[in-house]
């Protein structure tokens, strides 16, 4: 009896632990996520003061489809994630900054829109609107991306 308590309670743990650290997991990603989007979109705004090439543009269009999928579509699957959590956003090799999500979300998402809304571009603010509700460009996007700009979200 003693041992299919025992078994009954190291199982529960490891569903418990195994369920946090889906948890952490997921916010570690969103973290890794929301910092080099607003590393990248630090450097294209550098640029913005002179004239964005076509790559700054594609490039763009890129971070919106990873704004979308990597930092909203997760926070809509994260239910426990509110504006107000705290995350910690890598600085460095060694160090994190403790920020809220409203936080990374203005460091990418608001970020983002400042941006596009400067180059004063309706072509393209209309690209980054089909991508954020998933239209016809978001899903040739997905068939485009190059792969280390989808290592940014994992």
């Amino acid at each position: 009896m003693k041992i299919v308590l025992f078994i009954i309670l190291a199982i529960g743990l490891i569903v418990l632990f195994s369920r946090g650290s889906k948890k952490k997991q997921e916010e570690n990603k969103l973290a890794k996520t929301i910092s080099e989007v607003s590393k990248l979109l630090k450097i294209i705004d550098n640029n913005s003061k002179s004239l964005l090439t076509t790559a700054d543009r594609k490039q763009l269009l890129y971070i919106a489809y990873i704004c979308k999928v990597g930092i909203l579509d997760r926070l809509e699957k994260c239910s426990w994630l509110d504006k107000n959590s705290l995350i910690g956003i890598p600085i460095n090799s060694f160090d994190k900054a403790a920020i809220t999500i409203a936080e990374g979300l203005g460091m990418t998402m608001y970020k983002l829109s400042e941006i596009v809304s400067n180059i004063n571009d309706i072509g393209l603010e209309n690209k980054m609107t089909e991508i954020f509700e998933k239209g016809k460009l978001f899903y040739e996007i997905e068939k485009e991306i190059p792969q280390n700009m989808l290592d940014l979200m994992n």
